[in-house]
């Protein structure tokens, strides 16, 4: 089990960003792992395009087929809505897709949220429930991730940036949270 998961932003070429994950476990380990997203078909989807309209798709169809060999098509997904959310620092303007994936097994919902300004995932809820094809019993899945913080207010993310000026930001910026934690923790 997780505790907390920390993104941080290392790279942008194009249309993809690489990130650092650092998880820290429930036991009170960590572990840190690179996630490269492009912003146009990543399954995950962290990041989108920045400064997108409701209607606008963000992913095309989608055919997979899961290890147990029975394909599945999903449909486009397209943005909802926006929606205006509460943080400490103030209120920001979120995209939203909430949608059910095409009946297969079983129920599956997926909500999202990303920043409008900067295409990144706030938020993200799964209500899930299916038949266990190795037991035969029936299984319900439930998670949520949700932003709590964040070392800078507004990061745009353009659809095709310049990569090393934005890493050199990304590291400009890292350095000053790190130094001004580090001045923080020793006062």
């Amino acid at each position: 089990m997780t505790d907390w998961y920390t993104y941080t932003v290392t790279d942008i070429v194009g249309a993809n960003v690489t990130f650092e994950v650092l998880t820290h476990w429930s036991n009170g380990t960590e572990t840190t792992s690179i996630l490269e997203e492009d912003i146009t078909t990543s399954f995950s989807m962290m990041v989108i395009g920045a400064n997108l309209e409701p209607g606008t798709q963000i992913r095309e169809e989608f055919d997979w087929e899961p290890i147990i060999g029975f394909p599945m098509i999903w449909p486009p997904r397209t943005l909802n809505e926006t929606i205006m959310v509460e943080y400490e620092a103030g209120t920001r303007e979120m995209n939203v897709l909430d949608w059910v994936h095409p009946p297969s097994f079983g129920y599956t919902r997926q909500i999202y949220h990303w920043d409008k300004e900067n295409g990144i995932q706030t938020y993200y809820q799964v209500d899930s429930s299916a038949t266990d094809f190795a037991s035969g019993g029936e299984y319900t899945y439930i998670a949520k991730f949700q932003l709590v913080d964040s070392s800078i207010n507004v990061l745009v993310i353009p659809e095709y940036p310049a990569g090393t000026v934005m890493l050199l930001v990304f590291i400009a910026i890292t350095v000053s949270i790190d130094l001004y934690r580090r001045k923080k923790l020793h006062t």
